[in-house]
């Protein structure tokens, strides 16, 4: 992902059980990465708060959709911290990632009709989407993002080919269900005709912005407080760090690699 070229993720998942947005944004000096926190549960139980911005190796990542079951013990983190292998591309690594979770993925999803009979519904219509990864890879002298959705359908998890960007603005719109958004996103293209980088000059206010049109729009799944962390070859530090852990500088600091 060039650096010059503003790139614009966002990630609405509006079903009952795990609403979540993520934003990635390429500034001049490298990506800025950004999430809500408020995380729901489909077992009745009330929303809880929980930072979705995580560090594995020199990988720094967010998901949304069927993350994680404490019952059955499904938890995406663990594909990560055994998929990872720092020095191959960030592509390859959530190409194996969902290679090695789409098996357990399926085995979960009749626990997930069981306890949240609303959000298997939902995921087995429209777009099918019930998982999307989102990864940002810094080996030093290099920076590079990807991403990768999931759909259920007929009782298989496959992955869906990524969506191309938006020609004029760089945006790349995966799945959102939130008008607020959406009319923002439209604004911008049209705003683009005559500035080709209209939020390029303080992407930090617009991901704030995202936010808060997010949250305005569907206040019971995306909620504050928003964490903030932006990412160079060379290091990454919290903007707005809240509950999140501390980022071990001593892997982005590493002497650069060869990514395969």
């Amino acid at each position: 992902m060039s650096a010059l070229r503003l790139i614009l993720i966002c990630l609405l998942i509006s079903q009952t059980a795990y609403g979540t947005e993520v934003v990635l944004i390429a500034s001049k000096s490298g990506v800025i990465l950004g999430a809500d926190s408020l995380r729901l549960h489909g077992t009745g139980a009330p929303p809880t708060l929980a930072c979705k911005i995580h560090q594995t190796k020199n990988v720094f990542w967010s998901a949304a959709g069927t993350t994680g079951d404490t019952n059955s013990g499904f938890d995406i983190a663990n594909f990560f911290k055994s998929g990872i292998q720092p020095d191959q591309s960030v592509e390859k690594n959530l190409a194996d990632i969902g290679k090695s979770l789409i098996k357990p993925l399926e085995r979960e999803m009749p626990l997930v009709k069981i306890e949240n009979p609303e959000y298997y519904a939902n995921s087995t219509k429209g777009d099918k989407i019930v998982l999307s990864l989102y990864a940002t890879q810094t080996n030093g002298s290099a920076i590079a993002s990807s991403e990768e959705d999931f759909k259920f359908e007929n009782g298989r998890i496959t992955p869906i080919p990524e969506k191309p960007c938006d020609a004029l603005t760089g945006v790349c719109l995966y799945y959102t269900k939130s008008p607020a958004v959406t009319q923002l996103l439209d604004t911008l293209q049209k705003e683009s005709l005559n500035a080709p980088q209209p939020i390029g000059v303080d992407p930090i206010a617009f991901m704030n912005r995202l936010m808060e049109a997010g949250h305005s729009s569907e206040p019971g799944r995306i909620g504050p407080p928003y964490s903030i962390l932006e990412i160079t070859p060379q290091s990454a530090n919290w903007i707005k760090q809240n509950d999140c852990e501390d980022i071990d500088q001593s892997i982005t600091t590493q002497r650069p690699t060869k990514i395969r």
